[in-house]
């Protein structure tokens, strides 16, 4: 799927885009609220400036994704793949994160105001200037 059918689909009322494969995708600038993208191929997604907001990230692959500026906020990204994301002044405030692996992620200036970061994987990551830390235990 690419970019613009994913916009007209979601403009026209679909919010079920699990398993979709959007791999290598320009979603610059999208604004998407309440959609299931679980178990969904981001991998390697341009996703700067983009709203993601009260959705399913569940198990989805978000290798090598490149957040600038971005909101992921209020999401379940419960066992997402996010190994080797890179994000800078982006913000996952409010979300699951729970099992998630963030190893060799680069992370810059992130939001982490009430996530949940139990049992996730952090090896060989980069975190640098977090705006504010707050583990929901």
């Amino acid at each position: 799927m690419n970019r613009d059918e994913l916009l007209k689909r979601y403009a026209a009322g679909e919010r079920d885009f699990s398993g979709v494969d959007l791999s290598r995708a320009k979603l610059k600038g999208v604004e998407l609220y309440g959609v299931n993208l679980s178990k969904a191929n981001l991998s390697n997604v341009d996703l700067h400036y983009a709203d993601i907001i009260c959705s399913n990230l569940q198990e989805a692959n978000l290798s090598e994704v490149h957040l600038d500026h971005t909101r992921i906020d209020e999401c379940n990204l419960t066992g997402a793949n996010l190994r080797g994301m890179y994000a800078f002044q982006s913000s996952f405030e409010g979300s699951n994160l729970t099992g998630a692996d963030l190893s060799q992620a680069r992370l810059r200036e992130i939001g982490l105001q009430g996530v949940n970061l139990s049992d996730t994987n952090w090896e060989k990551a980069n975190i640098d200037n977090w705006f504010v830390v707050e583990f929901k235990h």
